[in-house]
């Protein structure tokens, strides 16, 4: 499913941001667009749970900034998916660590 939306999150990314610096006059760079890309540009693999909890916020501004544009939706998307694949990752981490330290005990 990842294979789907990530080809086209750049050129969501892209829309979004030239919408945004329309909006701006071109005079002001938004420290959420960089964030937004550094998170794009990540392995989803590579996710903390703190950088999917901040992901998803920036993809749920993006929805009440943009909510015509189906590109933020989405993007809402994508975040919603790594939020859920790092909570998955954090959770078998832990029952990792609970099950050695029973076989410990």
């Amino acid at each position: 499913m990842l294979s789907i939306i990530i080809p086209s999150l750049s050129a969501i990314l892209s829309i979004i941001y030239a919408t945004y610096r329309i909006g701006k006059r071109f005079n002001e760079i938004d420290k959420r667009f960089e964030e937004l890309k550094r998170y794009v540009d990540k392995d989803p693999k590579e996710f903390t749970l703190k950088e999917a909890e901040e992901f998803r916020e920036l993809g749920r501004k993006a929805i009440v900034e943009y909510w015509d544009r189906p590109e933020a939706y989405k993007l809402h998307l994508y975040t919603c998916i790594i939020y859920g694949l790092t909570l998955r990752k954090v959770y078998e981490e832990k029952e990792k660590k609970r099950k050695w330290q029973e076989v410990q005990q």
